[in-house]
C-alpha cells in the first residue's frame, strides 16, 4: 500500500466533503433523536431471533453514554463506539482542513492482495468485537 498527497483531478469524487458530511449529518442526526427521542423502545431483532447479541448490540447505549463523556461505558456497551468515534472525529477534522485549505489531499494505492488483506482484517476485528459482546453476556 502506498500513499501521497496530490490534488484531486476533477473527475475524482470529493470524498473529504461527501464522507465528513455524512459523518456530520449522522452525528447531528444520532444526536437528536437520542436527546430528544431516547433510546428506541424496540430491542435487537438478531438477538430476539438467535439468542446472540448482534456486532452492533449497545451501539445506542454506547452513544448515549459517549455523549455524556463516559468512554470507558461507551466501550463496555460497545467497543466500536468509541473507535468509529475517534476516527470519525480524525477523519473531519482532516477533511475540515483539506478543503477549507484547498490543498493536496491523502490518497492511498492499494493492489488487490492488500485489499484482500484488508478486508480479512476487518472482518478479524468484527468477529473479536462480536466475541466481547457474546462473552459479556450482552
Amino acid at each position: 500500500m502506498t500513499f501521497e498527497w496530490r490534488i484531486p483531478d476533477v473527475r475524482e469524487i470529493d470524498h473529504e466533503a461527501l464522507w465528513s458530511a455524512v459523518i456530520v449529518a449522522s452525528a447531528v442526526s444520532a444526536a437528536v433523536v437520542l436527546h430528544l427521542a431516547g433510546l428506541p423502545p424496540i430491542g435487537c431483532v438478531f438477538k430476539a431471533l438467535s439468542g446472540l447479541p448482534c456486532l452492533t448490540c449497545g451501539f445506542g447505549r454506547g452513544l448515549l453514554s459517549l455523549s455524556h463523556g463516559d468512554v470507558l461505558s461507551a466501550a463496555r456497551w460497545n467497543p466500536l463506539v468509541p473507535l468509529g468515534a475517534a476516527a470519525a472525529a480524525a477523519y473531519v477534522t482532516y477533511a475540515a482542513f483539506a478543503l477549507l485549505a484547498g490543498s493536496k489531499r491523502l490518497r492511498a494505492r492499494v493492489t488487490g492482495r492488500e485489499a484482500l488483506v484488508l478486508r480479512w482484517a476487518v472482518v478479524a476485528v468484527c468477529a473479536v468485537i462480536w466475541g466481547f459482546l457474546i462473552a459479556d453476556a450482552r
